[in-house]
């Protein structure tokens, strides 16, 4: 679809609750005049009735004043637009205590505050120019990503009161410190991505039993130490890149027992070594990506592991569905 939308005609609908205008080849265009009006007539005035607002890729440059009359908003998508400089301090009263989704992804914001919201549970700020420290993340938060940015600092030990989390995106900022040991302690938390920052410290050593974690990825920081063998208790893990940092040990050979693991990335570490062979009798069974490259192995490949990488065998029955699933981690959480 394609032409201009003139979302003021849209206040007419009383009864309104939901809006998609998402993902199409128009421009969104909108009265953005911000003067006090009392007039019920007023084209910023949009009924309260709507809950939801999807307006990604519509061609908008700034957040449309209208907004300020949904008080009762769940959820707001303004993502994929060409939304400037600070968000302003009366975003915070728009779904102040219904809003549970946030999508201002990929535009060029450069500071955000606070995020007040009292019940807000997916939050996506990823591409854009923010900058400053991480912001206090509200109780009721499940997914947040904040990648792409230049955020800096350390990430605030209060993560560890986010009970219900369950994805956590910071990768590609500026963030340094150490990783706070309870997100290897969480059972909730599914994907942790913290590649291409400046941790330092070691990876958290220990990582509960029965925890829900699928994807951990701490690719492209400082980290060293060795490998924590509490691994073993993910059994839901399918990715874990600790890639270009300074590992060190022997190879890890405890991770051929964990039943789903399809990613594995040690390349760039201090491991040493023989890769010796396998102890159980069907390692890395669902294994399809594996890179060892730039450590200080010894010896020879043990071809049992390579005769049992059965998941490489079949890696074309399911089209290589994993692959899409991992770059679509977002999308899969807003579904």
């Amino acid at each position: 679809m394609s032409g201009v939308v003139q979302l003021d005609q849209f206040s007419k609908l009383k009864k309104l609750k939901s809006l998609y205008l998402s993902n199409n080849s128009f421009s969104c265009v909108y009265n953005n005049n911000n003067n006090n009006n009392n007039n019920n007539n007023n084209n910023n005035t949009f009924p309260n009735t709507l809950s939801e607002l999807y307006l990604s890729s519509c061609g908008i440059s700034e957040f449309p004043y209208f907004l300020r009359s949904l008080q009762n908003l769940e959820r707001l998508d303004l993502s994929n637009n060409q939304i400037e400089g600070s968000v302003p301090q009366w975003l915070w009263n728009v779904g102040k205590d219904s809003l549970i989704f946030l999508d201002i992804s990929h535009n060029s914001l450069t500071q955000i505050d606070q995020i007040p919201w009292k019940t807000l549970g997916f939050i996506n700020l990823a591409f854009n120019r923010l900058q400053g420290h991480l912001p206090v993340l509200p109780p009721s938060t499940t997914f947040i990503s904040i990648s792409n940015n230049s955020f800096v600092g350390e990430i605030s030990l209060s993560i560890c009161n986010l009970t219900s989390l369950r994805g956590l995106d910071l990768s590609n900022n500026n963030l340094s410190g150490n990783i706070p040991p309870c997100l290897g302690n969480s059972s909730s938390l599914e994907v942790l991505d913290l590649r291409k920052n400046k941790f330092h410290g070691i990876i958290p050593p220990a990582f509960a039993k029965e925890n829900s974690l699928i994807v951990l990825n701490v690719n492209e920081n400082q980290l060293e130490g060795s490998l924590p063998k509490s691994l073993v208790n993910c059994e839901e893990l399918e990715l874990l890149d600790i890639g270009n940092n300074n590992i060190n040990g022997a190879f890890p050979r405890w991770l051929e027992s964990l039943p789903n693991l399809k990613v594995l990335i040690l390349r760039s570490n201090r491991f040493q070594g023989p890769i010796g062979n396998p102890k159980v009798r069907h390692p890395f069974q669902n294994l399809r990506i594996v890179d060892f490259s730039g450590n200080q192995f010894t010896g020879h490949l043990p071809h049992k592991y390579f005769n049992n990488f059965v998941g490489m065998m079949d890696a074309y029955s399911d089209e290589l569905n994993y692959m899409e699933a991992f770059e679509n981690m977002i999308i899969n959480y807003v579904l």
